[in-house]
């Protein structure tokens, strides 16, 4: 007769999909194993503690309705022909224990340690939906139960991690990417309040109000099918966002009433250069990248429509970039290129660049070398140098864009460095076949950016589209005054946006003009004619605006760059709240704004201008010198440092300058650039001779110290640290873990038994190997006989035991683990006696924190909810579960064995969920929940020993049957006593106290 061989089959890498699908594939797609029950044992092997199981609990779990024998013959077929697929090594058995192969790869390990890592965006992306889906076999109840189990536990991390990755969105401000994550926890958890309260704060937050009431109406009627009432507090969260909303749409329209000049008032005049920049972004998304330059002179709209443009691609899923250049950083070579770099290495799809372009950039943006664990590569100035920044910039917009649609915007080029628009301008050449959108703004034509672009040069506004600005906030009547109006505002403005608006304001402020009904009132023509000739002075533009106003300018021109609100708060000493309220007046007139990072800067250049033009003397130093002293304090990067430094110098603060310069250079040790380059950097357009001969002086002076270090001081150092190393790395002791360990019970899936588990630590209380195969034995100073294997040998620093089985009433003296060399490890004694406690349980929506409750039902109800319970169990050598049944139907089809018990542990917890349909019929009945050394639930509630080989139901001595008075007594003592059968030739009968909670249904109707 021949017998059937295994597969010979090579130990590849194979993938096995439980997440959303269920499967066992290889890297081409090819399947291994189909749905059925091999593929579940697989599953459940690889889910489980150190991917090891016994063959009693698979048996149980898959074919729980068959006997002992045909169970253990299902099993050895399952195990067939799972190693007939994968080889020998796909499941590996040692005698009771059956162990999965370390080369099969699953989905729910990359979830679970995206979730370890605090990596929520991949643990976000990994998770593809529920754990297991639509499986079903007959005998494989547990299995089924078990899945629920899982996948209730990894959809709650699953949640857990994309409301952190939510939060981390928010404070980025990029309500983009919340949208689709909002929209995908209302998918895959539809009857959570929390998540649907999280949908529409996200709506509301992105401006997306029609939307939101429109998903609070479809909930509301979904909700009201199903009949179920939302829950009071979302409740009255909906009514706040809708009152919010219905406030926003109230005060937009009173604005215009009120004499109101909004900030951001309609777009006008630019229709052909935004479609220009429309074509090119729709040919960018074909494949093909595009560059765009928008030149304008101060004031003409080119940051406007660099934002209209922004809004209008934001609309669908895409990623954008800005960068400002700055004017004091205009000589730095490689600035802009910095910044460009460092935002775009935070974008999904970075992680795509090669490891030799991350090395090259990192030199601009050190956290790039930390992100991609690779080593800063500096190359000396010249060709070469741009060559292959240009290529590695190249590289980094290719691997981000492949994820998404890419916008770059550069404001303000006319103050970018050359070094940087010429590596930027070479890598966009490079990038042949991604969708990337380049547009930059600036005042006049910008060599560097060479050709291949298209030029957009926004004019003068002409009379009639200064008409349109003008309307689009009120309306103009046809009277003279009010022709006026226009005709004196536009020659005044030059056609410039940005002059209409500041007019506009100043004129509204000093009561020339209102704003009635919704139209334009002038309420002095002459007035309005001299304002309009004195429109190019800048104490017209800034109107008149408070001492503290002026302050907050003065700080953000002093920046010259977006400042975060904490920073800007601490310097103005907000402890009464006024710097809060200056913040909002400014904004609301136009004169600064805070974009969704929560920075503020001022709103346009001509105003900066205006500031520092206006400014009495020896305020810009001053707010220059308590500018730079701020951020000096958390600079880390070169760049931090040389812009505190400069500001320093230009408040006539050297000498905190060389102090806070020094300090840095000292900080970075042997990553410190040299002290040539390092004075180069923080030099700047403007020289300042004593302070970089000072630095010099004192930089090579700390340099020169740290190179005559003596030769015997060197080798003391090594000696001590070599013996430190030896002495804190030598095996110091043995520690026990495994199953002793009550810690262990926050696992959802423990064995039956889990074997003692010994470690050798080192004195840093890590593993140490250093005794790998040596052997340990346990022993007992009585000499009494342990059952089991009693020695192990070391490997990788650690020993398992068999669980040992020493004679019925235990083993008489201590247990201890000897190492030759290391202190015996003396095994903690298990609990003399047994419990098992109600807690407190939730069922029907009632709470209820009492070890003997009741719950109150009609005939036929469902009765759905969690019961918390307390255990404490006995000796390390038995195999403990928790069983649960009812008083009610048929004892030996309604016994569920919940899950099994970690043995020798005190005051442990356990959540057992309930879904039970209560009797037809009126009357008192319990449900019941025991624990006690059995294989499975239906031996322990029907009083059988398992060696019967078969349950033994209707005898006297099943729990559910006994009298309502017995179950009240035993349940209130907490143990029923519960005579066993051995079934064996002297027919021993063995009375067993078993623990024992329950709680009490009342069924009235």
């Amino acid at each position: 007769m021949n017998m059937p061989s295994l597969s010979t089959a090579p130990e590849t890498a194979v993938t096995l999909t439980l997440l959303g699908a269920f499967g066992l594939t290889r890297s081409d797609g090819t399947i291994v194993l189909p749905p059925g029950k091999p593929l579940a044992l697989l599953a459940y092997l690889v889910c489980s503690r150190n991917r090891r199981a016994s063959r009693s609990v698979v048996a149980e779990l898959l074919w729980g309705d068959s006997a002992e024998a045909p169970r253990r013959a299902s099993l050895r077929q399952a195990l067939f022909a799972v190693r007939n697929a994968l080889g020998a090594s796909g499941v590996v058995s040692d005698g009771e224990w059956l162990e999965a192969g370390a080369h099969i790869v699953t989905d729910v390990d990359t979830f679970v340690l995206a979730i370890e890592a605090k990596q929520y965006a991949a643990a976000v992306q990994a998770y593809a939906g529920e754990f297991v889906p639509s499986f079903a076999s007959p005998g494989a109840a547990e299995f089924e139960r078990w899945a629920d189990t899982e996948r209730r536990r990894l959809l709650g991390a699953f949640l857990a991690a994309a409301v952190q990755q939510l939060r981390d969105l928010i404070q980025q401000g990029n309500t983009g990417q919340a949208l689709p994550l909002t929209a995908r926890l209302v998918e895959v958890a539809p009857d959570d309040d929390e998540m649907w309260r999280r949908r529409f704060d996200v709506l509301s937050l992105a401006g997306e109000g029609g939307q939101m009431l429109l998903e609070i109406a479809s909930l509301r009627a979904t909700r009201a099918d199903e009949g179920v009432a939302l829950d009071p507090s979302l409740e009255r969260h909906l009514g706040r966002l809708v009152g919010a909303l219905a406030r926003h749409a109230s005060e937009t329209e009173q604005g215009r009433d009120t004499g109101g000049v909004p900030a951001v008032p309609e777009f006008q005049g630019r229709i052909a250069e935004f479609t220009a920049l429309l074509a090119a972004w729709a040919a960018a998304t074909g494949g093909v990248p595009q560059r765009c330059l928008v030149i304008g002179a101060p004031g003409m709209g080119k940051s406007r429509l660099l934002r209209e443009l922004t809004t209008r691609v934001k609309q669908r899923r895409v990623q954008v970039v800005l960068v400002a250049a700055q004017q004091r950083e205009r000589d730095d070579a490689y600035a802009v290129l910095a910044e460009l770099v460092s935002q775009l290495v935070g974008l999904p799809g970075a992680a795509g660049m090669a490891p030799s372009s991350a090395a090259v950039l990192a030199v601009l943006v050190p956290r790039i070398a930390e992100a991609f664990a690779v080593a800063a590569e500096h190359a000396p100035a010249g060709t070469d140098l741009l060559l292959r920044r240009l290529r590695a910039l190249a590289d980094l917009i290719g691997a981000v864009s492949e994820e998404d649609p890419l916008l770059i915007l550069l404001d303000d080029m006319h103050w970018a460095d050359a070094a940087s628009i010429k590596t930027i301008d070479f890598a966009l050449r490079r990038v042949t076949a991604a969708s990337v959108l380049l547009v930059g703004a600036s005042r006049h034509d910008v060599p560097e950016l060479g050709c291949g672009g298209a030029e957009i040069v926004l004019r003068p506004l002409d009379q009639s589209e200064v008409q349109a600005l003008i309307v689009s906030i009120a309306e103009v009547a046809g009277d003279a005054s009010s022709r006026a109006l226009v005709e004196f505002i536009h020659p005044a403005a030059h056609g410039s946006p940005f002059e209409v608006l500041q007019l506009l304001r100043t004129a509204v402020s000093r009561d020339i003009l209102r704003i009635v009904d919704r139209t334009w009132v002038v309420v002095s023509e002459q007035a309005l004619d001299d304002l309009c000739h004195e429109a190019r002075s800048p104490q017209v533009r800034l109107g008149d605006i408070s001492d503290a106003e002026r302050e907050v300018l003065s700080l953000l021109a002093a920046l010259d760059a977006p400042m975060d609100e904490s920073l800007l708060l601490g310097l103005l000493d907000d402890t009464s709240g006024r710097a809060t309220i200056t913040l909002g007046n400014l904004e609301r007139d136009g004169l600064a704004a805070r974009d969704t990072r929560r920075r503020w800067s001022i709103a346009h250049a001509l105003i900066a201008d205006d500031i520092r033009a206006t400014t009495p003397l020896g305020q810009p130093q001053q707010s220059a010198q308590r500018l730079g002293a701020a951020l000096l304090i958390g600079a880390r990067a070169l760049p931090d440092v040389r812009r505190a430094v400069r500001l320093l110098l230009e408040g006539r603060d050297p000498e905190a300058a060389l102090k806070g310069a020094v300090r840095w250079y000292a900080a970075q040790g042997t990553a410190a650039p040299s002290v040539e380059e390092f004075v180069l950097a923080l030099r700047g357009s403007q020289q300042h001779v004593e302070f970089e001969q000072a630095l010099r002086r004192q930089l090579r002076w700390r340099r020169a110290w740290w190179r005559q270090p003596t030769v015997v001081a060197m080798a003391s150092v090594v000696a001590t640290l070599a013996v430190t190393i030896w002495y804190l790395t030598t095996p110091a002791r043995l520690v026990l873990s495994g199953e002793m360990n009550p810690a262990a019970m926050i696992d959802a899936e423990v064995p039956f038994e889990v074997p003692p588990r010994v470690e050798v630590h080192n004195r840093l209380g890590r593993i140490s190997r250093a005794r790998d195969g040596d052997t340990l034995r346990i022993v007992t100073d009585s000499g009494s006989k342990l059952w089991g294997r009693t020695t192990a040998v070391l490997r990788d620093g650690v020993a398992e035991f068999d669980s040992l089985y020493p004679p019925l009433l235990g083993v008489s003296g201590t247990m201890r683990v000897q190492l030759p060399g290391l202190r015996p490890l003396i095994l903690p004694t298990p609990p003399s006696r047994e419990e098992l406690r109600v807690m407190d349980f939730l069922l029907n929506g009632k709470l209820v924190r009492s070890a003997v409750g009741t719950v109150q039902v009609q005939p036929g109800d469902s009765i759905t909810g969690n019961v918390r319970l307390r255990y404490t169990t006995r000796g390390r050598s038995l195999l403990y579960v928790l069983a649960q049944t009812t008083s009610w139907g048929v004892p030996s089809a309604d016994t569920t064995t919940v899950r099994s018990l970690l043995a020798g542990v005190v005051g442990a917890r356990a959540v057992v969920p309930i879904a039970l349909v209560a009797p037809e019929r009126e009357g008192t009945y319990w449900i019941l929940f025991a624990q006690n050394a059995e294989p499975a639930a239906v031996w322990l509630l029907s009083g059988t020993n398992w060696r019967c080989q078969q349950p033994r139901w209707d005898d006297g001595n099943d729990i559910a049957a006994q009298p309502e008075a017995t179950l009240l007594r035993s349940v209130v003592r907490g143990e029923i006593p519960l005579s066993f059968e051995y079934c064996d030739e002297s027919r021993y009968r063995e009375v067993r106290p078993i623990p024992l909670a329950g709680i009490r249904v009342e069924v009235r109707r």
